[in-house]
């Protein structure tokens, strides 16, 4: 069978000729009028032919939308989920960068304090010793 459902092109085209499809009835009548029952069998199956291709297309036409919604819709869902996971990853990293930060802040503000009781008691030892240097 072919994909209009009939038999193969040449079958169907030799079978219009076939005297066994011409009407039993006109089997009788002259050679001319025989190959005009010929041709409208023909023409006939043409048209059938024309027909389930016709409809096979609009099919093909369907089936290819859908596929291409189904396709489109695919991709915008993954899309979507790979946006979301690159904004969690994203977050992520920003709250390891300020984890990092507040570390590093906590560090200076030690090191200040250090620096500042340092600093205070070299300006005092500073400020004594040109005291005691004074006349």
């Amino acid at each position: 069978m072919n994909a209009l459902g009939k038999g193969q092109p040449e079958e169907s085209l030799s079978s219009a000729f076939d005297e066994s499809s011409v009407n039993p009835s006109r089997a009788n009548l002259p050679p001319l009028e025989q190959i005009r029952d010929a041709e409208m069998s023909v023409a006939r199956h043409v048209a059938a032919a024309r027909e389930a291709a016709r409809t096979l297309i609009e099919t093909a036409q369907r089936q290819a939308d859908d596929l291409k919604r189904e396709a489109e819709q695919s991709g915008r869902l993954e899309g979507q989920a790979q946006y979301a996971d690159a904004v969690a990853r994203a977050k992520e990293a920003a709250a390891q960068i300020l984890a990092q930060a507040q570390r590093q802040v906590e560090q200076l503000r030690g090191q200040a304090e250090r620096d500042r009781d340092s600093l205070v008691s070299t300006i005092l030892e500073v400020v004594a010793g040109a005291r005691e240097e004074t006349p």
